[in-house]
């Protein structure tokens, strides 16, 4: 998770129901219930990690029952899924109805990710690179937007410009049913930095 969700998420945890967070793909780095205002953290990986509580694909959640979760906390995890559409329709899916979804991702960032060979950086699953625009767009369909920018505090280099790595995040509550197909969203306005 990058640093600017990190010193963003005072702001962010008081979005969340008061309940349990799911952290969906959080293995290698989990949020903490501090982070979440105190909140019961689930992470939920598909890799078994000591700290994973359900060993699951995001992009099936088979092992998660529908309407079953308050919140989730997905954080720069979406770039490294084959099919995104799929892990969003499958929160929607799992998240109670007015549930929250908290999504992050890159937009200018380095390739990372697991290597699906052994000492082969060329082989790292990394997918995507996101927009507010496109968070918005891939969430629009299931569910209502509260905030969907650019992260809120990056880190400045020379002259205070932005440096090279820039991320996004969606802030959204769930629909109780998705939108119909002709429904378009508005492109997200956003300020300068």
């Amino acid at each position: 998770m990058r640093e600017e969700t990190v010193k963003d998420m005072p702001r962010i945890e008081r979005f969340f129901l008061d309940d349990d967070v799911y952290d969906m793909g959080g293995g290698y780095n989990p949020i903490t219930p501090q982070m979440v205002g105190g909140r019961k953290v689930y992470v939920v990986d598909y890799l078994p990690h000591t700290n994973v509580d359900v060993v699951d694909d995001l992009q099936s959640l088979s092992k998660i029952e529908d309407n079953s979760i308050p919140n989730i906390f997905c954080a720069d995890v979406i770039e490294h899924i084959e099919n995104p559409w799929l892990a969003i329709s499958h929160f929607h899916r799992v998240l109670k109805p007015q549930g929250v979804l908290f999504l992050t991702a890159p937009f200018i960032w380095h390739l990372h990710g697991h290597e699906l060979e052994k000492d082969n950086w060329k082989s790292r699953i990394d997918f995507w690179r996101f927009t507010p625009a496109a968070l918005g767009l891939l969430c629009h369909k299931y569910f209502e937007d509260i905030e969907c920018d650019w992260d809120r505090d990056p880190p400045l280099g020379p002259q205070n410009t932005p440096l090279w790595r820039v991320g996004a995040h969606y802030i959204g509550k769930n629909l109780k049913e998705p939108r119909q197909q002709e429904s378009v969203p508005q492109t997200p306005q956003s300020e300068s930095w």
